[in-house]
């Protein structure tokens, strides 16, 4: 009982640490539409009008799944946003890495590196959060904890 509540309260700190990167990249390119608009150019992989979509609605679209999984709301949604948003970054930047072009990943404006294996690992690991299940990173306790304390409340 006390292990899933414990593994309940890391899984929610992970989504909440998950939520805090994706709010303060999506303020960052919002801040700075022109050289968001221009990294993104440079991976090669959209044409110019799917450039345009990205640069106008990632970041707002990163910023309410951040505060949806900062705040709480329908889980599931924020964190199928969040494995959608962090899986295009890490396909993106495997592209760049294994085709040997040397740009920025874009993921905190001007204060990104260059695209490489230390770029990638984080939007992996924030993509595998996002993928944990709702059992280990619900707000409140799951319901088996739930049934354990009434099946103990009536002993």
């Amino acid at each position: 009982m006390r292990n899933d509540l414990r593994v309940n309260k890391v899984g929610a700190a992970l989504q909440s640490l998950v939520g805090a990167i994706l709010v303060g990249s999506g303020l960052v390119h919002i801040c700075s539409p022109f050289h968001f608009a221009e990294t993104v150019s440079k991976y090669n992989i959209l044409d110019e009008f799917s450039i345009n979509f990205v640069t106008l609605f990632l970041p707002s679209t990163q910023i309410v799944t951040g505060m949806g999984l900062l705040v709480g709301g329908p889980q599931k949604w924020f964190r199928f946003l969040g494995m959608l948003i962090f899986g295009s970054f890490v396909i993106a930047q495997s592209k760049v890495l294994f085709s040997g072009e040397k740009i920025s990943c874009g993921c905190f404006g001007m204060y990104s590196h260059e695209v490489g294996w230390g770029t990638i690992w984080l939007p992996l690991v924030c993509f595998l959060i996002c993928c944990i299940p709702n059992h280990y990173s619900s707000r409140e306790p799951s319901q088996s904890v739930a049934s354990a304390n009434a099946g103990e409340r009536s002993l």
